[in-house]
């Protein structure tokens, strides 16, 4: 949607994790280019040190929600180290987490590679990947 791609978001300043993020407001992120949109596309970077041992970035949720959709990134570079956490992921928009479920799609922790996976509720919304079915010859071993 060009320049106006970011309205379609919400910008959270809250930091659960109390990591080495200082999440910004939607003015702040766009002042720091954190955030940018142009007409064929938009960016989300690392922004410039920020407060005390932190890095200005910023967290956004879609305002939207939909049945099917098709995303394409294409990341120039992902930080990774002590303290960061780069991260995209769906939530359910219908129920809190997790009986709505989570899939991380890319997932940095400190300085551990990116994996993916798929989070669920423990007890009202369980489910069980079969072993069979991800252990086939010439895959990696999956542990369940």
């Amino acid at each position: 949607r060009g320049p106006s791609f970011w309205d379609d978001w919400s910008y959270s300043e809250h930091d659960a994790n109390h990591g080495a993020a200082e999440y910004l407001s939607r003015e702040a992120a766009a002042r720091h280019k954190v955030t940018e949109a142009f007409d064929t596309h938009a960016i989300l970077r690392a922004g410039p040190k920020g407060a005390h041992l932190k890095r200005m970035s910023a967290k956004v949720e879609t305002k939207k929600k939909w049945r099917y959709f098709l995303m394409a990134m294409r990341y120039e570079a992902v930080p990774w180290g002590c303290g960061v956490w780069p991260a995209l992921w769906m939530l359910s928009p219908d129920a809190e987490w997790p009986k709505g479920g989570e899939v991380d799609i890319l997932e940095y922790a400190n300085d551990i590679g990116s994996r993916s996976s798929v989070h669920v509720d423990a007890v009202e919304n369980r489910c069980r990947l079969d072993p069979a079915l991800l252990t086939k010859p010439g895959c990696p071993q999956m542990v369940d």
